[in-house]
């Protein structure tokens, strides 16, 4: 007896429908996952490139705040090393910073001066507010005799300005400075107080700003 195969076409229908949604929910979800995947990566780039950011800028404000306490030692006893000219044994602009020191091994006295210079170039914007482009120098000069402001301050002769950052990584959009006396025991001295806020060059989003308090030792 020859028996005849029977194909249930229903049946055949129902699992092609199967397979595809089937396909689908894969596809959504590998591409979810995907997503996922990149958003994490993105997060976590942005996560190193800020830490750079952090311990770049944190690293320039120890350096400088390590300096500043030299600021006004002289050569002797009861000498206060100031700029010609200058009061105070800081002189403080709202982008300037300037001192001087005597340092023994060179016999003479350093004239150090942290400023902010900006440059021009593309715009960099952060939501929708524009980031000032610019940079923090530093203009080190040796001399024996006492420099002034703008002797100081200039690139060249005795000594050049240099970025602190590498400008092709690091923005500097503010470096801010103010100065209030403190009085303690009756003697008043300089207190100063130092903003700086960064960015990344490559990408202006990632920013780090900071306050940190200077307190002048040898202000009288």
């Amino acid at each position: 007896m020859a028996i005849q195969n029977v194909v249930n076409s229903a049946q055949k229908g129902a699992v092609l429908l199967e397979l595809l949604i089937s396909s689908l929910l894969s596809v959504g979800v590998i591409g979810s996952l995907t997503l996922l995947l990149v958003s994490s990566l993105k997060v976590g780039t942005n996560r190193a490139h800020k830490l750079v950011l952090v311990e770049s800028v944190s690293s320039v404000v120890q350096q400088i705040k390590q300096d500043v306490q030299r600021a006004g030692y002289g050569s002797g006893r009861g000498v206060r090393a100031t700029l010609a000219g200058v009061v105070d044994t800081v002189y403080i602009d709202k982008h300037l910073l300037a001192y001087r020191y005597w340092v023994k091994e060179e016999q003479a006295y350093r004239h150090v001066v942290f400023k902010w210079r900006h440059i021009e170039g593309p715009q960099q914007t952060y939501n929708e507010k524009r980031v000032n482009n610019g940079q923090l120098l530093i203009c080190e000069k040796m001399s024996q005799s006492a420099l002034t402001l703008e002797q100081a301050k200039r690139s060249g002769r005795m000594g050049n300005c240099f970025n602190l950052f590498d400008p092709n990584h690091v923005g500097v959009s503010e470096f801010e400075l103010a100065v209030t006396p403190h009085t303690e025991s009756s003697v008043s001295r300089q207190l100063v107080l130092m903003s700086i806020s960064s960015y990344l060059v490559s990408n202006p989003k990632i920013k780090y700003h900071v306050n940190t308090l200077v307190f002048i030792r040898n202000s009288e």
